[in-house]
């Protein structure tokens, strides 16, 4: 885990000093990330370190880095991490987010980022997902909800306004079909019966039926 924890030493000070601060994707979000991407490595037989060190590199644009990808390949070099190995780490980085119902969709990647773009899906759903949710959706300055139907688009766009209710429909609830791997979708099974049945509640409560 040598190149893995030389990343976390350059790049925690990045998270930590964000402006505006962003607690759906802050240091800790990483770290969380960092243990589900340890987790399902094991499930999956995945190299450890390899999704260890993407982990900790993925969301550099959302801490603020106008050139993520590029402000990744420089941690990398700065720890001489060797060729193959950065190589690898980038590819996870740059594929992870891809998503069947986003345009694009997947491309053809390797268990590595197949294990990183899982271990960051789990954070988007249960009890974690809805408060990164809707702690987002107040940054944005998003209603919770307008009252108006929900629907599912044909195609996800990341960064679209609207409310954070009709994000679930949006992009959420459509996760658990997405995962890339058997164990994300085992663990991601509890977390999206979670989503499911907080919308249930949260209906009730706003027609004062519950």
């Amino acid at each position: 885990m040598q190149h893995a924890e030389a990343i976390r030493a350059r790049v925690a000070p990045v998270y930590q000093t964000m402006r505006p601060y962003d607690p759906c994707h802050d240091l800790f979000h990483v770290e969380r990330v960092v243990r589900n991407a340890r987790a399902l490595a094991r499930l999956e037989g995945a190299d450890e370190e390899f999704c260890v060190a993407a982990a900790y590199l993925h969301d550099l644009d959302r801490a603020g880095r106008a050139d993520a990808l590029g402000d990744a390949r420089a941690h990398l070099a700065a720890i001489g991490a060797p060729a193959p190995f950065a190589a690898r780490v980038m590819e996870a980085v740059e594929r992870h987010k891809d998503k069947s119902f986003a345009p694009g969709g997947k491309r053809d990647m390797s268990i590595e980022a197949a294990v990183l773009g899982d271990a960051d899906k789990l954070e988007a759903i249960g009890a974690i997902g809805i408060a990164r949710a809707f702690s987002f959706g107040g940054l944005k300055g998003r209603a919770l909800w307008d009252g108006a139907p929900t629907d599912v688009p044909d195609v996800y766009v990341s960064g679209k306004m609207g409310t954070t209710v009709q994000h679930f429909y949006d992009k959420l609830l459509r996760l658990q079909a997405d995962f890339n791997t058997a164990s994300g979708r085992k663990l991601g099974e509890e977390r999206t019966a979670f989503l499911r049945a907080y919308l249930d509640q949260f209906f009730r409560e706003w027609d004062a039926t519950s």
